[in-house]
This record gives C-alpha cells, sequence and structure tokens, in this order.
C-alpha cells in the first residue's frame, strides 16, 4: 500500500490482510516481510474503515508468539490506546482484544500498556461502552493489568469501576437465573412426555 494508493483501495488491502492474518502462518509472512509497520501507519492515519481491519490484522497477529514482540518493538502499543481513545466502536472492540491478548502474554507487554495510561484508558472506555463483546476483551484486558500494585491502587481508586462491576455481576447472576429456570421447564416438559 503506497501513500498514493486511495482509500478504497487501502480499505480493500486492509481487509485482506485481516482475512488471511487469522491463518498464523500468514501473520507470521505479513510480519516477515514488514507489514507490521504499514499496518500501524494505517491505524494512525486510515479511514474508519481501514484503520477497524488493520489493527484486526494486529490483533491478529498478536496471537503468534513468534511474533508477538514484533508490535512492541514497532510501536502498536500507543497506536493501540490511541484507537482505544478514538476510533470506531468497531476498532475500539478490536484495539480491546488485542490488548487483552498482549496483556496476557508477560510482564513486558503489562508494563508497556501500563506506561501508556492503558488502565486509565480501558477504565473510561469501559465506563462508556455499550458493547457486550468489547466489554469483555475490556473486562479481561483490566484483569491481566491488575496483577501489578499500581493497577490495584487505579481499580480500588475508580468507585465507577466498582458500581459498573457491580451491575456486571448482577446482570449475568439474573441471566444465569433466567437460564436455570427455562431450562428446569424444559426438563418438566420433557419428563411429562413432552416433544
Amino acid at each position: 500500500m503506497t501513500e498514493s494508493s486511495s482509500a478504497p483501495v487501502k480499505e480493500k488491502a486492509a481487509m485482506a490482510v485481516e482475512f488471511i492474518t487469522a491463518d498464523p502462518d500468514n501473520a507470521w509472512a505479513i510480519s516477515a516481510y514488514g507489514g507490521v509497520p504499514i499496518l500501524i501507519e494505517l491505524c494512525k492515519s486510515g479511514s474508519l474503515a481501514a484503520q477497524s481491519h488493520a489493527v484486526g490484522a494486529i490483533r491478529n497477529i498478536s496471537t503468534v508468539e513468534d511474533i508477538r514482540a514484533s508490535l512492541s518493538e514497532e510501536g502498536a502499543i500507543p497506536v493501540l490506546m490511541e484507537l482505544l481513545v478514538s476510533g470506531n466502536a468497531l476498532a475500539q472492540g478490536k484495539a480491546a482484544n488485542c490488548i487483552s491478548i498482549l496483556a496476557s502474554n508477560g510482564e513486558h507487554f503489562r508494563n508497556l500498556l501500563l506506561q501508556e495510561k492503558g488502565l486509565h484508558k480501558l477504565l473510561n472506555l469501559f465506563h462508556d461502552c455499550p458493547n457486550s463483546d468489547t466489554l469483555e476483551h475490556i473486562w479481561r484486558a483490566i484483569y491481566s493489568l491488575s496483577a501489578s500494585n499500581s493497577s490495584y491502587r487505579v481499580l480500588s481508586g475508580s468507585t465507577m469501576f466498582i458500581v459498573q462491576l457491580s451491575d456486571l455481576l448482577k446482570s449475568i447472576g439474573q441471566r444465569l437465573e433466567v437460564n436455570t429456570r427455562g431450562f428446569k421447564e424444559s426438563v418438566k416438559f420433557k419428563r411429562r412426555g413432552g416433544a
């Protein structure tokens, strides 16, 4: 993708790269042949659609242990943090997913994410996010980052986080209760000779 490529061409190329990097061998090839800096640049300056696909490709690359380190070396962490704040909902979800993967893979990534104020940015997105999939990724990232003492202080000092966590747990409990009732009724119906 050259600087002169049109936005639709960049979007289609980013979509294709996101799709092919779902295969770890292809993710490795994209990284080995210099694709990570191009994806990072696209996350910074591409259209919203191109950003979303580029961060999706970066997320796919982050799942491959042998090439994960290239993401920090190429400067992906600050870009991911920026997408949490300024990306569209789809890019935010993919960035949160990538951050949760990185945060769960060692102290090196946790330290980089914390240096970039990742916990604060995740908490802000957690407070404002209506998407349940994105919330799950945010929750996983916060969980992984919470291993450090500084994270513990930030989390315990966030009243809004504690309130939302409480609401989330209540919601999960209510869903489990509804599912349990439905299951019990289904079992009773089958015992009576129903379908």
